[in-house]
Formats: structure tokens, sequence, C-alpha cells
């Protein structure tokens, strides 16, 4: 397929063009070049729209969808939050092109009759190929919610899995001092800067160490966080619902534990079949029934003096 991805006029008119970006699009589109996803569409036309709110409102920068199986050619603009991207650093910048070449494709993969999940597969591998963070986020917050005990293992996992940000650790050792710790160790996590990315991870490899922690245990929660953001909210539309859910499962390298069915992936279900109300509803709530379980298991494995 031909993946055409082309520079946000306005972000470019004011920044120029980004050559980190430039060149990862490059790659991604020779990556995808060889590759079929669609009977019907052989090329797509993406440009992020990425403009302030003011010349949005305007009608400058406007949204747009266009799929037209008879050219064989499509054509997607998908807002990114502009003061998230040029707030940015290089790395997150490139996470939210990743998205929004992601929700593109997504947006007319039902009249293209594009097959998705595979196209999503491999912009995941592509990503883990080229040291391109593609991760879902997750906060501390969130996994207090949920009622699960946040270790420094879950924090040295999260972030170098690219889950959790180092701003996160900071506050939190901060936070930690606040309560009355005088660990050394910890007092240089509060003093770091976020872009000092090893030497956090190496302190919390250290605080790490002088716990009684499982890996297998800790992933889980940051899964379980992961899903819980992805079901918070019901989609109307039952194909968009269907499609973040397996995002969600696609991401997560659709483990042997996964309630979730994805079409075609080990089954015969026509798309016809698979993408109606009555299937999302009933994929949903089995879904959220094992996010259900999964966090009473996790809580059972809570304890006390994880983090200190």
């Amino acid at each position: 397929m031909d993946l055409n991805i082309n520079s946000p006029s306005y972000y470019t008119q004011e920044y120029g063009v980004d050559d980190d970006i430039y060149w990862m699009c490059r790659e991604l589109s020779n990556f995808v070049k060889e590759k079929k996803y669609s009977d019907v569409i052989n090329i797509i036309g993406i440009v992020p729209i990425i403009a302030p709110a003011s010349v949005i409102e305007k009608g400058l920068c406007k949204a747009h969808k266009r799929c037209e199986p008879k050219s064989g050619f499509a054509s997607v603009s998908l807002q990114i939050d502009y003061e998230e991207y040029v707030n940015a650093d290089t790395a997150n910048k490139k996470r939210l092109i990743i998205d929004n070449i992601l929700s593109s494709v997504k947006a007319v993969s039902q009249k293209g009759k594009i097959d998705y999940c595979l196209f999503a597969e491999d912009v995941r591998t592509f990503c883990e190929n080229n040291g391109v963070m593609n991760k879902t986020m997750i906060r501390l917050k969130d996994i207090k919610q949920l009622g699960l005990f946040i270790t420094w293992r879950l924090l040295y996992l999260g972030v170098q899995s690219g889950h959790i940000e180092t701003e996160e650790v900071i506050e939190y050792a901060i936070e930690k001092l606040e309560e009355g710790s005088e660990r050394e160790e910890i007092r240089e996590l509060a003093g770091a800067y976020a872009e000092e990315h090893e030497e956090i991870c190496n302190v919390l490899w250290k605080l790490t160490e002088q716990e009684d922690t499982q890996n297998d245990i800790e992933n889980r929660k940051i899964r379980a966080v992961i899903v819980s953001r992805v079901l918070k909210t019901k989609n109307k539309n039952c194909i968009n619902g269907l499609m973040d859910i397996t995002d969600l499962w696609i991401e997560l390298g659709y483990p042997d534990d996964s309630p979730h069915i994805i079409q075609g992936k080990g089954n015969c279900v026509s798309p016809s079949e698979y993408y109606t109300m009555d299937n999302y509803n009933f994929l949903y709530e089995k879904n959220v029934e094992w996010l259900k379980m999964e966090l009473e298991d996790l809580r059972k494995n809570n304890k006390n003096n994880y983090s200190f």
C-alpha cells in the first residue's frame, strides 16, 4: 500500500520541517509499501492537522476523511492536540504522529475494506524495530484509583516500557520525601531531571532490588490500568468501539489470557458478522468482566511494604 504522509501545513509554516518526523514517516511508508491491506484501496494520503484552536475555528484547517474505492484512493486529515505536540519532545512527537496515522487509517477502514488489524500490527512492529515509542501512557493516580499499590518495580518496568513518564517518577519521589522518607535513592529521584532517563532507571533498579516484588505481577498492574482506560467509556459506535478494543490488545501483544476476539485472527468470522452492536456489547462486557476478575486477583497480591 502507498501510504503518503504529508507535513501538517500550519505547523510546518510556523516551525519548519522536523527531520526526525520526516524520516520516520518516510521509513514507515517504505515499510508498508509492499504490503496489501485492501483489495480496493491502494493509496492513502494522510495530512495531520497541528494548529491552535483559533486557527481551526476560522476554518483554515479542516478535518476530513474521504474514501473512494472506485479510484483506489483515500484521504484523511485528523487533528493532533496543538499544545501537546508543540511542548512534546521528539519521542513523544513521534508517538503522536503514529497515533494520528493509526486513527486516520482506522477512519476509512470500513468503507475501504482495509484490514486495519493487520495494518496496526505492522505499525507496532515498525515502532518496535525503530525504537519509536507507541505506548499508552498511564498516570500513577490511575493506578491508585484502581486500588493497586505502586512499587518501585512497577515504576521501573513502566518507564522502561514507555508507559510511565519520568516526570511521574520524580513527582512520586518528592511525595515520598514529604511523607518522611530519608532514603538516598529517593532523594536522587526527587532531584533528577525528566530527561535523565538512564540515571532514573538505574536508581529505580536499586530500589527494585530491595523489594519483594515480581515482574509478572507489576506488568499485569500496568496492563490492567491500560485496559481500564480503554473500557472506561463505552463507544456509541460499535465499529469504532470494536476497533478500539482490538487496538488495545494488539498493543498488549494479544496475550493468551486476553478475553478479546479479533476478527479473522484464529477464526472465520466475517466483517459483517463481527462489526455489529450485539457483538460489540458481548465483547465489551467480556472485557469488563475480565478486568474485574484481574483487578480482584491483583489486589490480593498487594502488600503494604511494597514501596518505601
